[in-house]
C-alpha cells in the first residue's frame, strides 16, 4: 500500500517559484475538508516526487484567515537569533531558501591583527563561496556569523548531553562564595606577539584546580598595560575582581615591581589580594647561583658543549649509537645501557638538568669510547674542527676537577630534583609547598656537618677515574699565588676537593636557601596557625592577624574566638590529624555548619598557588597550537584551541 503526504498550506509565490495552476479559492470548506497534514491516507497509485512549486495562495494556517503579515513575519527570521526548539516547518523552509544573503548584498569585515602588514592589521570577511561548497551552513546579518543548519533543524532535546560548566560558573558555584586566585605570564608566540597567559585558581568538592582562563594579546609589557590586561580579562568573563585573593606571578621588574609592577597596581584596585611570588623560579635562582663556584660553572658549561656537540651532527650520533651498542653487548641484560643520545642542557627548567646530569652518568663510558674514536680519525672519516673539538672535550671531561665537580652536582641535585617536580603540580597547596621546602633546606644544612657525604662523593669519583682511566683522583698543580680557581694549600686530594669544591657549592647553596626561603609567605604563617596538626603551637598573634585580615569575609565575625577554641578543642584529644589545607578542607571530621568561619579561611587560603607552573604550561602549549605554519591565528580561536589542550 502507498502513502500519499496531502499538504493544506501553500507557499507565497514571492517565496517559491510562480506557478502557473489555478489559483484556489477563499472557501474554507474546502480547506477544512482536507487531510491534516500531520496524517497519511492510503492509496492504489504510486506517486512520484517532483519538485514542481506549489499553487500560489495567501491562505494561512490558522483556520483558513488571510494574514498580509506572514510574509513579513517569515522575512524577520534569522538563523542566528532563531530558537531552534520553536522552528517549525515553513520556518525552516525560509532558512533553507535564504540560507545565502543576495547578490547585491556585501559581508561585511573586521580588522585582524597581522605583523606580515605593513599597517600592521589585515581585513577578513565572509567569502559567498563557502555556501555553494557547503550546503549546510547559512548566513546570519544579525550576528554576522555562519551557523550549522542540521543543528539548528534537529537540536539535541535528550538532555544525555548537558551544557558543561564552564571556569566561571564553577568558581561562582563555590559553597564559600565566588572567591578566587590566579596566575599569570607572558611568552612570545610564533608570530612575535606577547601573549599573556591567565590561570584561575579556585576549589572544587575541596581540592584546588587551575585551569587556563585566556591568552591575552600584550602590545606591552609594562606592569600598568599587564594589570589592564588581567582586569579586564577577568571583568569580561564575569569575575569580580574584588573577590580575588591570591596572586603569583615571577619576580620580573613588571611584575613584582614594589610601586609599578603589575602586583603592585592589581593590589591597589583589590587591596584583599595577596602577591606570592613563584616558588619555582626561587628554587630555580637558588640552583644558578650555587652554580657560580667556577669548577662547578666550568663542568656545567662543558657539559652543554658536549650536548650541542652530539647534537647538531648526525654522524657523530650515530657514532655515539654505536659506541653504546657495544659497550652493551659486553654487558649482561640488568647493567645494559638503556638511553642512545646525550641532549643539550635546557637553559631554564632544572629538572631537565638534573635528568641530564643522570644520562650523562650512566653514558660516561660510551662518551669517552666516542670521543677518542673521532678524536683519532682513524678512517679519516671526521673533519678537522670535529676532531680538535672531540679531544678538546675529552680533555676536560676526564680532568679530575670536572669528575668531582660533577660529582658533587650530581649529588646535591639528587634532593632538590623531587622537590623540583613537585612544585609542579596543579594541586599543591602553599602549606604543603614550603613543608618541603623547609624538610629539603634542613638536609642541605645538616650535611655540611656529615663528613660522610663527601666521602661518598669522592668514592663515586674515584670509580667514575677508573673508567676514564686517568690513574685516580689528582688534585692539580698549585702555586703561591692563584687568581682564576682555588688554590687550597693541602697534599691531601680527598682534603683539597672538600675544601676547594664540596664546601663551597655547599655554602653557597645554603645561603641562598636561607636568603629566598628564610620566611615564609604571609599566607603559609596564616594557614600554620589553623591547619590541625600545628594547633598546639598556635599563638595569640596570628590569631589576631586572620582575624583583622579576613574579618569582613567571615560571616558573623563577632563568635570567631568562640569558634576557634572549640576547632581548638576538637583537635586536641585527636591522634590523626590532617597536615595540609586540603586535606583539611576535605577532612569528614570538619563540619562546615559548625566551624563556617575556619572552613572558609581554610578554602580562601587554599586559593593561594606555590608557582605559576600552570601558566608556563599553558605558555609551553602554544608552540603546538600557533605554529609558523599557523602563525595568523586570531585570539579567539588562540584561546579556544589552548583551553581543549590544557584539559
Amino acid at each position: 500500500m502507498q502513502y500519499e503526504l496531502t499538504p493544506i498550506v501553500t507557499r507565497k509565490a514571492s517565496v517559491l517559484a510562480p506557478s502557473t495552476s489555478p489559483q484556489p479559492t477563499d472557501d474554507t470548506n474546502e480547506i477544512n475538508q482536507s487531510p491534516s497534514p500531520q496524517c497519511f491516507e492510503p492509496t492504489d497509485i504510486e506517486h512520484v516526487a517532483n519538485d514542481n512549486s506549489l499553487p500560489d495562495s495567501d491562505i494561512s494556517v490558522d483556520g483558513g484567515r488571510t494574514d498580509s503579515n506572514v510574509q513579513q513575519n517569515f522575512d524577520a527570521i534569522d538563523v542566528g537569533n532563531s530558537d531552534p526548539l520553536l522552528l517549525l516547518d515553513d520556518q525552516k523552509h525560509m532558512l533553507i531558501c535564504n540560507r545565502m544573503s543576495e547578490p547585491t548584498f556585501k559581508f561585511p569585515s573586521k580588522l585582524y591583527k597581522d605583523s606580515r602588514c605593513k599597517s600592521g592589521s589585515f581585513k577578513r570577511s565572509c567569502c559567498r563561496e563557502w555556501f555553494t561548497k557547503f550546503e549546510f551552513i547559512s548566513y546570519s546579518k544579525e550576528k554576522d556569523g555562519i551557523y550549522c543548519l542540521a543543528y539548528k533543524f534537529f537540536p539535541d532535546t535528550s538532555g544525555r548531553r548537558r551544557r558543561k560548566l564552564t571556569i566561571v560558573d564553577e568558581v561562582k558555584a563555590q559553597p564559600f562564595g565566588p572567591h578566587f586566585g590566579y596566575q599569570c605570564d607572558e611568552v612570545s608566540d610564533a608570530s612575535n606577539w606577547e601573549q599573556l597567559g591567565i590561570v584561575i585558581r579556585y576549589l572544587r568538592d575541596g581540592s584546588p584546580v587551575e585551569k587556563l582562563l585566556e591568552f591575552v594579546q600584550a602590545e606591552e609589557t609594562t606592569g600598568s598595560a599587564l594589570c589592564g590586561l588581567i582586569v579586564k580579562a577577568l571583568t569580561d568573563a564575569g569575575l569580580d575582581i574584588q573577590f580575588c585573593r591570591a596572586q603569583t606571578m615571577n619576580g620580573a621588574g613588571n611584575m613584582s615591581g614594589k610601586n609599578l609592577g603589575c602586583a603592585a597596581q592589581f593590589t591597589r584596585l583589590s587591596p584583599r589580594t595577596v602577591y606570592h611570588y613563584c616558588a619555582s623560579h626561587n628554587l630555580n635562582l637558588v640552583l644558578c647561583k650555587c652554580c657560580n663556584v667556577p669548577e662547578i660553572q666550568l663542568m656545567l658549561d662543558s657539559l652543554k658543549q658536549l650536548g650541542i656537540f652530539f647534537k647538531y651532527s648526525p654522524k657523530r650520533s650515530r657514532c655515539l649509537e654505536k659506541a653504546v651498542d657495544e659497550i652493551n653487548s659486553n654487558r649482561d641484560a640488568q647493567n645494559k645501557i638503556t638511553k642512545q643520545k646525550f641532549k643539550v642542557f635546557c637553559e631554564t627548567r632544572w629538572s631537565e638538568k638534573i635528568t641530564n646530569l643522570g644520562s650523562f652518568s650512566t653514558m660516561y663510558e660510551p662518551i669517552i669510547s666516542c670521543l677518542e674514536e673521532i678524536s683519532s680519525n682513524v678512517g679519516r672519516n671526521c673533519d678537522k674542527k670535529a676532531v680538535i673539538d672531540a679531544k678538546g672535550l675529552l680533555t676536560k671531561i676526564t680532568d679530575s676537577t670536572f669528575i668531582v665537580s660533577f660529582q658533587t652536582v650530581h649529588n646535591f641535585f639528587g634532593y632538590v630534583s623531587g622537590l623540583s617536580r613537585k612544585l609542579q603540580g596543579s594541586t599543591l597547596d602553599i602549606v604543603e609547598g614550603y613543608k618541603m621546602i623547609d624538610t629539603v633546606k634542613s638536609l642541605v644544612k645538616s650535611t655540611r656537618e656529615d663528613e660522610k657525604e663527601f666521602d661518598t662523593v669522592f668514592e663515586k669519583s674515584t670509580i667514575m677515574a677508573e673508567v676514564a682511566d686517568i690513574g685516580g683522583i689528582k688534585a692539580p698543580r698549585r702555586c703561591g699565588r692563584q687568581t682564576q680557581r682555588s688554590n687550597v694549600l693541602e697534599d691531601n686530594d680527598q682534603v683539597y676537593f672538600r675544601r676547594a669544591v664540596f664546601l663551597p657549592f655547599l655554602d653557597s647553596m645554603i645561603q641562598q636557601f636561607n636568603i629566598r626561603f628564610g620566611e615564609h609567605a604571609v599566607s603559609v604563617v596564616r594557614a600554620l596557625a589553623l591547619i590541625p596538626s600545628n594547633i598546639h603551637q598556635t599563638s595569640d598573634d596570628p590569631i589576631d592577624d586572620i582575624f583583622g585580615y579576613y574579618e569582613d569575609d567571615m560571616p558573623y565575625p563577632d563568635s570567631f574566638r568562640q569558634e576557634f577554641r572549640l576547632w581548638n578543642e576538637l583537635w586536641r584529644e585527636q591522634t590523626d590529624k590532617p597536615s595540609t589545607l586540603t586535606s583539611t578542607v576535605t577532612d569528614p571530621r570538619v563540619c562546615s555548619t559548625i566551624f563556617p568561619k575556619i572552613v572558609k579561611l581554610l578554602s580562601l587560603l587554599s586559593l593561594t598557588s606555590v608557582t605559576s607552573s600552570s601558566t608556563e604550561r599553558a605558555n609551553s602549549s602554544l608552540k603546538y597550537i600557533k605554529t609558523f605554519s599557523r602563525n595568523t591565528m586570531g585570539e579567539e580561536r588562540l584561546c579556544i584551541l589552548a583551553k581543549k589542550r590544557s584539559k
